[in-house]
């Protein structure tokens, strides 16, 4: 499915099998009356076609498989209610006079490709969502926490996730304030979401193949497996305690990683100059020179030195530092 953002409000989705879909997105903090047929219906400086119905309905192409969907974040009333039903659901009495309703208050409002109001409210169904933008923000976390692990492999934190969702949302407000429609496919936003991830990454942040190119790097130089497994396991606690970590914790474990980080430069480039060996003596040097941070100038001298190897680990496994 491709999707196209025409307006703040204006949404379009269209489907493989070139069925559309068009959604008028309508949210009210602290809303003080419920939805109507009169309020959708509202003419806008006398004009049916800019009332809410009216712009849904109108300058769109229709072709067969065409639907329309009202997105509230507040609940309707009883004149709207046969819309947040399933078709199926709806009695031919309610849509009867439904038709009837919405073609008198849109007199005037002229769909495309020869269709006419009435086919239109056919078509048209209500969806009720979240009701304050406090909530709306908790279930895009939920969502995108999702999409990215499985685009990405990872867990983002919150504060992570905050600057993923505000990157994706500016680029999509962006849009819709363009002149011409964005077309968004799955493939695209995978995209997005891939490059907010990309964009937005901490220093620590892992990728979803880490501990396996943690493995393949310690074993390349030339560690013992049981040396491999505890170095594995030393990783695994850096991330577990950094997702667990209060928000001083986790700058200072972001500084730890950042001078570590520098230690595993200054090695890679002595080793890559012929003045260290590659494999194990490359590992060594590296462990060395990152627990002589301990008692360096260093701001995370303030640390202690199995968090400095964990770190280390992390980094390993982030495809930014090598022994080979």
């Amino acid at each position: 499915m491709s999707v196209s953002a025409e307006s703040d409000e204006d949404v379009t989705c269209v489907r493989p099998d070139g069925a559309i879909r068009y959604e008028q997105v309508k949210t009210v903090e602290e809303p003080t009356q419920l939805w109507s047929l009169a309020s959708v219906c509202k003419k806008e400086k006398g004009q049916a076609d800019r009332s809410i119905l009216g712009r849904l309905y109108s300058t769109k192409p229709l072709p067969d498989g065409s639907s329309f969907v009202l997105v509230f974040n507040e609940n309707v009333n009883d004149s709207l209610r046969v819309f947040k039903q399933a078709p199926q659901h709806r009695t031919a009495t309610d849509m009867e006079q439904a038709r009837t309703d919405i073609s008198a208050k849109l007199d005037g409002v002229s769909p495309s490709d020869e269709r006419d109001v009435a086919w239109c409210v056919d078509r048209t169904s209500v969806q009720v969502v979240e009701r304050t933008a406090a909530a709306l923000e908790r279930e895009l976390r939920d969502r995108l926490n999702r999409v990215v692990q499985s685009t990405t492999g990872d867990h983002l934190l919150p504060d992570e996730l905050d600057d993923v969702l505000e990157r994706l949302i500016t680029q999509v407000e962006a849009e819709a304030r363009a002149d011409h429609a964005t077309i968004v496919d799955g493939a695209e936003v995978t995209n997005r979401v891939q490059s907010a991830v990309s964009d937005c990454m901490r220093p620590f942040l892992t990728s979803p193949p880490a501990e396996g190119r943690l493995r393949s790097k310690l074993e390349a130089a030339g560690l013992t497996e049981p040396a491999i497994e505890q170095n594995v396991e030393m990783y695994l606690a850096f991330r577990s305690s950094l997702r667990n970590a209060s928000i001083e914790d986790r700058e200072r474990l972001r500084l730890v990683t950042e001078d570590v980080y520098l230690v595993c430069n200054a090695i890679s480039q002595r080793r890559l100059a012929g003045l260290l060996a590659p494999g194990i003596d490359s590992y060594q040097a590296t462990i060395d020179a990152t627990l002589g941070l301990y008692a360096s100038d260093y701001a995370s001298s303030t640390t202690d030195r199995p968090t400095l190897i964990r770190a280390l680990h992390d980094i390993t496994s982030r495809c930014r530092n090598t022994y080979v």
